[in-house]
């Protein structure tokens, strides 16, 4: 969502032990304005859409806003009060560009995976499920940084932990999960040049680690370069049901930006695929449902979109999907198209087969 939203509301649902939000906003698009949305459990990276395809007046934007807000109330979701004036995430009128941006991962595939699980000049760390945060401390002023590298608020309790680990000057990177603050990075600070080394600045890191109380909000990412514990991690990652892996060459420096292909820091994702029976698919969208057996119940697990080539499959037929990983009760985050499967059965598309994240 942007920071520019002229109003925005951040609803949540505790009903029947499920811890789900659902964020609203109007939106500037031109001249014009949209009204966007985003939803899942606490603490997870959310699924993004639109209730405007299509920009439109202020005036029809307040009326979709405050009726799909009123269907949300109906459900059982309330307005939040630890959110100033009801926005779901910090909104400056008038963000101010820090001038700084983060370095950004490419995705690889299997081949590459085990060519840098062999090669002890890249190291390993886990890689989050969350939102991306750069944090700098000017005098005693403390704030974030986005990926577009404007200023946003920091929660009061990830602050002041900053506050008290570093001096003036510092720049951290890493990932913000829900109220947990990973720290993979230290980009500016006493000793930190342009050419510094990533595993310079991992030492310098590393320095801080004894600084953070147990009760802290903070957390140093640890990270591995020999094949013996990459691969060690690597499995063990994979069992507890983690986003993926991410490797960074430790001679590289801090490059700003995503290159179009390569780079010193890519990533991978452990990825799960289910076999589902098709249904319809979103109104105006080129999609599909996809939905799993659970005895003599049909389950909707979400819906999948298209590619532009794909030809959509009949509806009760039989495909295979990828995703990234699935919430008990929830949809498959991040689900691809992989093909028809016309060797399995119907009945053979049971909730068992999917890959739940852990709680």
């Amino acid at each position: 969502m942007n920071t520019t939203a002229i109003k925005a509301i951040k609803l949540a649902c505790r009903e029947n032990g499920s811890d789900k939000v659902y964020h609203v906003t109007i939106e500037p698009m031109g001249i014009l304005f949209a009204v966007n949305f985003s939803y899942g459990r606490r603490g997870s990276a959310l699924n993004c859409g639109t209730k405007t395809n299509v920009p439109t007046t202020l005036a029809k934007c307040e009326a979709i806003f405050d009726k799909l807000v009123r269907e949300k109330v109906a459900k059982g979701y309330v307005a939040q009060a630890d959110c100033s004036q009801g926005c779901p995430i910090p909104v400056v009128a008038n963000a101010t560009d820090t001038g700084i941006r983060p370095q950004l991962c490419n995705a690889i595939d299997e081949k590459r995976l085990a060519e840098l699980m062999d090669d002890h000049d890249w190291m390993m760390s886990e890689k989050f499920d969350g939102r991306r945060l750069m944090v700098k401390k000017e005098g005693n002023h403390v704030y974030g940084i986005n990926r577009r590298g404007l200023e946003i608020p920091l929660t009061e309790s990830i602050g002041n932990d900053v506050r008290s680990l570093v001096d003036s000057g510092h720049v951290l990177d890493g990932e913000q999960v829900g109220d947990t603050y990973h720290i993979f990075d230290i980009i500016q600070g006493p000793g930190i040049i342009p050419e510094s080394t990533l595993s310079e600045r991992l030492m310098i890191l590393k320095e801080l680690h004894g600084g953070i109380p147990e009760d802290s909000q903070l957390h140093i990412v640890g990270w591995v370069a020999s094949t013996t514990l990459k691969h060690e991690w690597l499995e063990r990652m994979r069992k507890r049901g983690a986003e993926g892996v991410v490797f960074k060459h430790l001679n590289s420096t801090y490059q700003p930006g995503r290159p179009n292909s390569g780079g010193d820091w890519l990533k991978y994702k452990f990825v799960e695929t289910c076999s589902c029976i098709v249904g319809k698919g979103r109104e105006g969208k080129n999609s599909i449902s996809v939905w799993l057996c659970e005895g003599d119940d049909r389950i909707c697990v979400g819906n999948v979109t298209l590619k532009v080539n794909d030809i959509i499959p009949p509806l009760n037929s039989v495909v295979e999907v990828r995703y990234l990983y699935c919430h008990k009760g929830g949809s498959l985050f991040q689900p691809v198209l992989i093909g028809p499967r016309d060797d399995i059965p119907r009945e053979e598309c049971t909730l068992d087969q999917l890959k739940y994240k852990p709680e």
